[in-house]
């Protein structure tokens, strides 16, 4: 028996300025955002849902890093549009790949530029049903021996399909029929959607392990006085190397990417500041910035208002 996952009706349609507000409107997600670029913010953000099915269209204005957890008891399949980088959990995806999220692992989502997420997530026995209905093979077999992705032309119709599909779906849940009708717009939907669905040999491209290694290196001392040098000699590789690499993979260098998860770090505390008598000074200290006028600019620059601000917001809330 299919397990009901989201909130059958719901549909949401929103546009959002501040990257702490978007996990509230993915609905069945776990997710953490992080900012990694010095644009103001904005995210626009629909969806859909059956009891079983949810599809999702993201528009991030900005790079991006998400990471947490997708609905328990689904697969979810996501087609990134994007002229950035694409990484999962330090895996290497071109715009004709869809990432599938089923192993109950957490996920980690770095795109480089702007970009455009269409996701599908549907209740795994479900899914593991219609699939092997349509391609005469079970899902798990092709999960651990295949990558799925679309073919370069397409990309376009698949995307306009989808956004069809979730207008339709709209259309048709305000007619507030039984389940059974909507048991029925599922298996249609997934067959559309599988009918773009081609196949290939599993090959796995993972990011150089000295940059999966810096990306822990760093986020472990983000709360510490730590040095690309640091880097440069905890990885035992040059600095030009660390410095093209983290560029050529990531789109960042180490150090805009050290700067990106620190003061992503300092907003989440400043927003979930507890003590009333702690000060914006303890904060940024706490993230090895010493120099308040200093720190208050660059945060400024970064999320387009002063840490006070975003203080105040909490204190007033």
């Amino acid at each position: 028996m299919p397990k009901e996952l989201f909130k059958a009706g719901l549909v949401i349609n929103t546009s959002r300025q501040y990257h702490e507000e978007v996990p509230g409107d993915a609905h069945g997600w776990d997710i953490d955002i992080n900012e990694m670029t010095k644009q103001p913010f904005e995210a626009n953000i629909r969806a859909i849902h059956t009891s079983c099915l949810q599809l999702s269209f993201m528009y991030y204005h900005n790079a991006i890093m998400v990471d947490g957890g997708y609905p328990e008891g689904a697969v979810t399949f996501s087609c990134i549009e994007t002229n950035g980088l694409i990484h999962e959990k330090n895996r290497i995806y071109s715009i004709n790949d869809i990432i599938i999220l089923n192993d109950n692992k957490p996920f980690d989502l770095i795109v480089s530029e702007p970009c455009y997420i269409y996701t599908l997530a549907i209740e795994k026995e479900i899914l593991e049903r219609e699939f092997e209905s349509f391609f005469k093979r079970p899902f798990s077999q092709v999960y651990k021996e295949e990558d799925i992705f679309l073919g370069p032309q397409q990309n376009e119709a698949y995307y306009s399909l989808f956004k069809e599909e979730m207008n339709r779906l709209r259309e048709r849940y305000e007619e507030n029929g039984p389940r059974e009708v909507y048991a029925a717009l599922e298996t249609e939907i997934l067959r559309k959607l599988f009918s773009y669905f081609l196949f290939r040999p599993k090959e796995v491209n993972y990011l150089p392990r000295y940059i999966r290694d810096g990306r822990v290196l760093l986020k472990q001392h983000i709360n510490a006085t730590y040095m690309i040098s640091d880097l440069v000699n905890d990885l035992h590789v040059s600095k030009r190397t660390i410095q093209h690499g983290f560029k050529h993979y990531l789109g960042f260098t180490p150090k805009e990417y050290q700067q990106y998860i620190r003061l992503n770090g300092i907003r989440k505390s400043i927003l979930n500041v507890k003590d009333p008598n702690i000060t914006l000074s303890e904060i940024a200290a706490n993230y090895n910035y010493f120099h308040l006028g200093h720190f208050s600019a660059e945060y400024k620059k970064f999320f387009g208002e002063s840490p006070s601000k975003t203080l105040r917001k909490v204190q007033h809330s």
